[in-house]
């Protein structure tokens, strides 16, 4: 039995070299997120096209919905009379979305401009505004979370005077008093930290994939699911911290990126800071980066899905400097007359064309 061919019932299923390609590149695209083995899942797939082999047109219509089944974030549009095939890329996928700021005290979830946290933050002797907590360093200690809406950012100055600026579609859990000889947080999504100084008290940001040592600093942390980290240091001294690699200590203007937590894959740079730190001050900064990233991010503090039909589009670096709280429309306005892209919003949806 050949490569290209899986037999079931007698009936041989056959690939082209063009559409075990395009098959094997999206599992492999995707295999982190999956947690599949690339091979297998081909196989599989052989397997369930093995009835449709009757015609090319049900095997294209059956790739097709394979792709889509699997979740690996592609579509294609196929187009049989002159057998063109085009794949379109899914950039960020929107969510489902409380749509307002929650805070969780002892799990139960309360809407953060409701009267109700209002009341509870102010039993703990914390100021409370629209788009802020500031705890006091006195009272009972318990563990608070709060999460962050799409297009929503929020400041928490904690117990010990460290400031924490959120960013959109984040969750951060911590003390309301810190009573340990570390001061220990967790952080999903992405935040600003401002520590406040304490030798005898190290200051740890726990994520998924890493850690972050201080003792008094300024740097950022992004941990979104299914992107790579970054840890970019603004000011003194952070160590950071991996499952299986000794701690490695950055220096100020200096970006650690992990790629790839299953082989431990980093690396560290000297990239243009702004890029990870200006959203804080309410700007979207990209300096040379590709588009692909660019969407990315703008679609997830959005939270609105964009798609895009050319990989090499995707690829193409770009430079951006917008402000983050004008309307989605106006920014895609923007970015139409600068890039010369056509950029269309239509059904909650953007697409990216040349």
């Amino acid at each position: 039995m050949s490569e290209n061919s899986f037999e079931q019932d007698s009936h041989p299923v056959h690939l082209t070299p063009e559409e075990e390609l395009i098959v094997k590149e999206a599992i492999v695209r995707h295999q982190k997120v999956l947690n599949v083995d690339p091979a297998n899942e081909l196989a599989l797939f052989k397997q369930r096209l093995a009835w449709k082999q009757k015609q090319r047109r049900m095997i294209w219509s059956a790739v097709a919905s394979f792709l889509i089944i699997l979740g690996v974030g592609t579509g294609l549009i196929l187009y049989y009379g002159n057998t063109k095939v085009q794949e379109q890329i899914l950039v960020y996928e929107a969510t489902d979305s409380v749509g307002g700021s929650l805070l969780y005290m002892d799990g139960k979830p309360i809407s953060l401009n409701s009267e109700a946290a209002l009341l509870a933050l102010q039993k703990l002797g914390a100021e409370v505004t629209e788009d802020s907590i500031k705890y006091s360093s006195e009272g009972e200690s318990m563990m608070n979370t709060i999460t962050t809406s799409y297009g929503q950012t929020f400041t928490i100055s904690l117990s010990d005077g460290s400031v924490v600026q959120l960013n959109s579609n984040s969750k951060f859990t911590y003390p309301t008093i810190f009573t340990e000889a570390e001061r220990e947080v967790e952080l999903k999504g992405e935040a600003y930290f401002t520590v406040t100084k304490d030798s005898k008290h190290p200051f740890i940001v726990h994520t998924e994939d890493v850690d972050t040592k201080v003792l008094g600093t300024e740097f950022n942390v992004r941990n979104y699911g299914g992107e790579p980290s970054t840890i970019t240091l603004v000011k003194g001294s952070i160590e950071v911290i991996t499952p299986t690699r000794l701690p490695m200590v950055l220096k100020p203007g200096q970006t650690l990126t992990y790629t790839n937590p299953e082989t431990n894959e980093l690396e560290v740079t000297n990239d243009d800071i702004r890029e990870y730190i200006e959203w804080k001050s309410g700007y979207f900064y990209f300096n040379d980066k590709p588009l692909h990233n660019v969407f990315r991010i703008i679609g997830r503090y959005y939270n609105i899905t964009v798609v895009c039909d050319d990989w090499d589009l995707m690829r193409t670096h770009f430079n951006l400097w917008v402000d983050m709280s004008l309307p989605l429309d106006e920014n895609l306005k923007i970015i139409n007359e600068v890039s010369g892209l056509h950029i269309v919003m239509k059904n909650n949806k953007v697409t990216i064309t040349k």
